[in-house]
């Protein structure tokens, strides 16, 4: 089930009052020290979407803005067991960013599936 579609952002305040205007609520802003980034989280019905601000220049998110500018980031999927899911992507020859799950925002662990072997498109696991 996709859990939400994150936005990498320099600015998720200039952003984020376009999506409000949409018809969006600001549910969380929360540091993200793992991922090196500030996640805002808005909703509306049952759509998420996340922007991703970075912290500092060494955060991924950061070196994805160099490379491609500001937009589409990752999309979010919910698994019941990252390990289990972890697992199955493996056994499949997809490879993974992390060797084990990494804290993401909302308390949730996390992984990501190499854009490489998704068409391109970041996938994040989450759980």
């Amino acid at each position: 089930m996709l859990d939400h579609i994150a936005i990498a952002t320099r600015d998720a305040a200039a952003v984020r009052r376009v999506y409000e205007l949409l018809g969006f609520k600001a549910e969380r802003i929360e540091e993200v020290p793992s991922q090196k980034v500030t996640a805002t989280l808005l909703s509306m019905g049952g759509l998420h979407v996340e922007f991703l601000e970075p912290t500092g220049e060494e955060s991924s998110v950061a070196k994805a803005i160099a490379r491609r500018g500001e937009g589409l980031h990752h999309l979010a999927f919910a698994v019941a067991s990252l390990e289990q899911a972890m697992r199955l992507f493996r056994d499949q020859g997809i490879r993974l960013l992390y060797e084990t799950p990494q804290p993401g925002a909302g308390g949730k662990r996390i992984n990501f599936l190499h854009p490489g072997d998704c068409g391109g498109v970041l996938i994040e696991l989450c759980e």
